[in-house]
């Protein structure tokens, strides 16, 4: 069953590139908006009916969702709110990710975390005056946005690292739009890397918790509601 909503999912990512790709905007109100359904139930797929299925996961899906559905609009208060949404999100994974242990790993384990500190503050400092009116809710936003890749990174599991520093690249390359620099491919590339980010976070959490069961290292009332 897992298989079967990877490949739905898979598919849902390609007709929404496709639709990037010829301009076919209504079908995106379909196909980038079936992403994070079908993720979801991904996730209850590859949980097979145990208890973190109901903790914050489920929630930051959501979230991503509706922040999604806002972004396709286009317009100046569907972008706030949809970066907003997304703030939910990370703020979200973020407490999945300290309930795992990761801010002791992050101490243990500094540099790629300080790296990625740096990167926020060098970025926001020189597109400050590009992106205007967008400078300080991009500021805020990307600032969770790198706490959730740096607290990713204290984890010390690879593939849920790629997937938090893929999102920092998506959403990189959403950034440089808003500071009118762009390439060919930019948002077919925004949607690859956001959903790579996505499913690699989610299947990582997944693994993480079930090794965490069976190596009895949670306590009750982790976010993900796993008990050891």
């Amino acid at each position: 069953m897992p298989t079967l909503f990877a490949v739905l999912y898979a598919a849902a990512l390609g007709t929404d590139v496709a639709a990037i790709a010829t301009g076919a905007d209504d079908l995106r109100w379909f196909s980038k908006l079936a992403l994070m359904p079908l993720l979801a139930l991904y996730f209850l797929a590859l949980s097979r009916g145990r208890r973190e299925r109901l903790g914050l996961v489920l929630p930051a899906l959501v979230a991503a969702w509706a922040a999604d559905a806002a972004l396709l609009r286009g317009d100046e208060i569907s972008f706030l709110a949809g970066i907003a949404l997304f703030g939910v999100m990370q703020v979200l994974y973020m407490w999945i990710f300290i309930g795992r242990g990761a801010v002791a790993g992050v101490r243990e384990h500094w540099r790629l975390p300080l790296g990625l500190l740096v990167f926020w503050a060098a970025f926001n400092v020189y597109f400050w005056g590009a992106f205007g009116d967008f400078a300080a809710p991009v500021a805020i936003y990307s600032a969770l946005l790198v706490g959730m890749a740096v607290l990713a990174a204290g984890l010390r599991d690879r593939w849920l690292t790629a997937g938090a520093l893929a999102f920092v690249v998506s959403d990189l390359m959403i950034g440089l739009d808003l500071a009118d620099i762009d390439f060919a491919g930019r948002s077919g590339a925004i949607m690859v890397t956001y959903a790579a980010a996505q499913v690699l976070i989610i299947g990582s959490l997944v693994r993480i918790t079930r090794t965490d069961r069976d190596g009895s290292r949670l306590s009750p009332g982790t976010p993900l509601g796993v008990r050891p």
